[in-house]
């Protein structure tokens, strides 16, 4: 019987509300933690990079990975 490692991980991410599209946008790659998601946001808006968005429309979301591991196996030509 095969082994597999379940895991299950957190992501979080900031999306900002795009007026010409008229939606919200994620921006950068989702993190681990809360914390991380809104430090990068402010970085990314402190530094300029958010021109065309409404960084005063914010909002963060959530949701769960889960990765399924199998067992190694041998690769043969």
């Amino acid at each position: 019987m095969e082994h597999v490692d379940v895991t299950v991980d957190v992501e979080y991410a900031a999306f900002v509300w795009h007026p010409e599209r008229k939606r919200y946008e994620q921006i950068g790659r989702p993190v681990g933690s809360m914390l991380l998601a809104e430090g990068r946001l402010q970085e990314r808006i402190q530094n300029g990079f958010l021109d065309g968005y409404d960084t005063n429309k914010v909002t963060y979301k959530k949701r769960e990975v889960e990765t399924h591991t199998k067992d190694w196996e041998d690769i043969t030509d």
